[in-house]
């Protein structure tokens, strides 16, 4: 999901290196607990932690990853909005607004 917004240029310009992009997209997470008033540990993401092996992951303590699913949710959301002709876009705010309520 992290890959797919930051190719969409949702965290910026997606020519520039993911690092910097996962850097914006922390800046937009800590924007987002603050505005909702939500508490959270979560550390600095960087590339290990959401990328290992050609694979997406994360590694989350059980709360954080809440919390990251609801703000990668939100952004998804607010993505499918902005590209409302996109139904890749509709599906991946679908599913991550779905996800929070397993």
């Amino acid at each position: 999901m992290m890959l797919e917004l930051y190719e969409a240029g949702y965290f910026g310009d997606p020519s520039i290196k993911f690092q910097i992009g996962i850097k914006t997209a922390y800046k937009h997470f800590k924007d987002f607990i603050k505005e909702k008033k939500i508490q959270c540990s979560q550390p600095c993401f960087t590339e290990k932690k959401v990328w290992q092996d050609g694979e997406p992951c994360w590694n989350l303590k059980a709360y954080n990853g809440r919390v990251v699913a609801s703000w990668l949710s939100s952004c998804a959301v607010d993505l499918a909005k902005k590209f409302v002709d996109n139904d890749d876009f509709k599906l991946m705010a679908f599913c991550m607004y779905s996800a929070q309520f397993v």
